[in-house]
């Protein structure tokens, strides 16, 4: 931490990134290193190129991935915990920044979003900060703490969560289905809806006598989903609205109906001071999944998309905790 200047302490400081209790120090300086190349990659979308030559994604990818070489060569003790393509970095970066509106894309180049915060718990998180204002990082995500809440737009409103009980949501649609009898030559696959959940959210044969359910077909390409129900060894489906499965936004059908099974496994999470460990039990529908991605670290650099082993600011993860509570996602503290 005091070579080069005290370069990673000063990093530490500036972006308000806490060690772990009892974190090992290799992975808190690849933390701060994950942080601050995000951070220069994002003050790249400010570049002054050629005359008239926008941003391009490119050029964005490129800033992350020379200034993660030059860290890794002046730490070498952390390389190993990098993957050898520096690549997944800056892709799992940009499509962060993009999912979450950090950034906008058009045709040909990426800028900034417009600055936006939103208020819950004592964090105010934001979106499209100048380079100029003092912001606290977790994972890639910036933020302000210890903020008293007078913002018009809700951290829901920001981020594109569902406003909704998940299990309000699963009802509402599902009682609207109306059931024909399956007939039809395509393969299908079944939700399952009894744990675990390790090896896979789908089977090959249905549900009985549960209830409406969720099926799909099980080709590769554009699934199309329906509800479903098993009578007298029989599939009767109704097709669900392409705009309601469309990009995984199935999870938000899948996650209420274990939800009002009470199976939906919960988010678990273990403390350890400044920092916090997560292992999500079930894909998370993807606003939400994209905010925790957004504000939180791969458990493992060389997995760095990892959707369900993270490492997050304990003062952000409370207010997520707060946020989704609301929604019917439930957490269990480990010790």
């Amino acid at each position: 931490m005091n070579k080069y200047n005290c370069l990673l302490s000063r990093i530490a400081s500036d972006l308000d990134i806490r060690k772990g209790d009892t974190e090992p120090e290799e992975y808190y300086k690849s933390r701060l290193i994950y942080s601050a190349v995000s951070r220069i990659g994002y003050s790249s979308l400010w570049d002054k190129l050629e005359e008239e030559v926008p941003v391009t994604i490119e050029h964005f990818k490129r800033r992350i991935e020379t200034t993660l070489n030059s860290y890794l060569k002046m730490y070498p003790e952390v390389e190993s915990l990098y993957p050898d393509h520096f690549d997944e970095i800056s892709d799992n970066i940009y499509n962060t920044f993009l999912a979450t509106g950090n950034v906008y894309h058009s045709p040909k180049r990426i800028s900034p979003s417009a600055n936006r915060q939103a208020f819950i718990n004592g964090i105010e998180f934001l979106l499209g900060t100048s380079l100029s204002k003092k912001v606290s990082i977790s994972g890639i995500g910036t933020l302000a703490k210890n903020k008293a809440g007078n913002n018009i737009l809700s951290v829901s409103e920001m981020f594109n969560l569902t406003p909704h009980s998940i299990i309000d949501y699963w009802k509402h649609y599902s009682e609207q289905a109306k059931f024909t009898v399956l007939k039809s030559d395509d393969r299908f696959e079944f939700l399952k809806t009894k744990p675990s959940f390790g090896n896979g959210y789908w089977i090959e044969k249905p549900d009985i006598n549960t209830g409406i359910s969720l099926m799909r077909t099980s080709a590769l390409g554009t699934r199309i989903y329906y509800f479903y129900k098993y009578n007298n060894n029989e599939v009767e489906a109704s097709q669900i609205p392409y705009w309601l499965t469309e990009d995984m936004n199935y999870l938000y059908l899948s996650n209420g109906l274990l939800a009002s099974k009470e199976v939906l496994p919960d988010i678990k999470y273990q403390i350890d001071g400044a920092i916090s460990y997560l292992q999500i039990g079930y894909l998370l529908p993807p606003a939400e999944q994209n905010m925790i991605m957004l504000y939180s670290w791969p458990k493992t650099f060389l997995n760095v998309k990892s959707n369900f082993s993270r490492v997050i600011d304990t003062d952000v993860l409370k207010a997520i905790i707060g946020l989704l509570n609301q929604t019917g996602f439930s957490f269990k503290e480990e010790y």
